[in-house]
């Protein structure tokens, strides 16, 4: 099982979306307690809040996980084959799904963690500026027809109402 290398892997953060960026990541090459070999590129990521949160990027035998996990530290900016080699890896702000995990702690008590879900491209935040008149204008054309007016006719349309 995956253990975390960092004191406040456990510190709860609020489920849902937000923004971050690669601090720093490193290949990992461990047996687990089954005798199973298991590698994986452990993600730090530094949150929007300044909180850090690990994720680890996970490599076997399941191709389609294989290629989930490429894909994702490629949106981080990695644009390597060598997962020792994870330059690049802190180029892109990413969008982080976070969800809440229950499990058991070594003395039966319950543990909500926050853990990454997925990583995500970041959304294009639209930004809201002035409105261009000519769009106004069209639409204040169609909103006379709809109430039942005729159009004003506009020379630099291509098409008319």
């Amino acid at each position: 099982m995956y253990q975390p290398t960092h004191e406040n892997d456990y510190r709860k953060i609020e489920a849902g979306r937000c923004k971050a960026r690669a601090a720093s990541a490193s290949y990992k090459h461990i047996i687990s307690k089954k005798g199973e070999e298991l590698e994986f590129v452990c993600v730090v990521f530094k949150l929007e809040n300044g909180e850090l949160l690990e994720w680890p990027a996970w490599f076997g035998d399941d191709d389609e996980k294989n290629a989930r996990s490429v894909k994702s530290l490629t949106i981080c900016g990695w644009e390597g084959s060598d997962p020792r080699d994870m330059t690049g890896i802190d180029r892109n702000e990413v969008q982080l799904e976070i969800e809440d995990k229950t499990r058991l702690g070594k003395h039966g008590e319950t543990i909500v963690e926050s853990r990454v879900k997925w990583v995500n491209e970041k959304k294009i935040e639209k930004t809201e500026g002035p409105p261009e008149p000519a769009k106004i204008a069209k639409l204040a054309n169609r909103i006379r027809v709809l109430r039942g007016g005729s159009p004003e006719f506009d020379p630099s349309d291509d098409v008319p109402f």
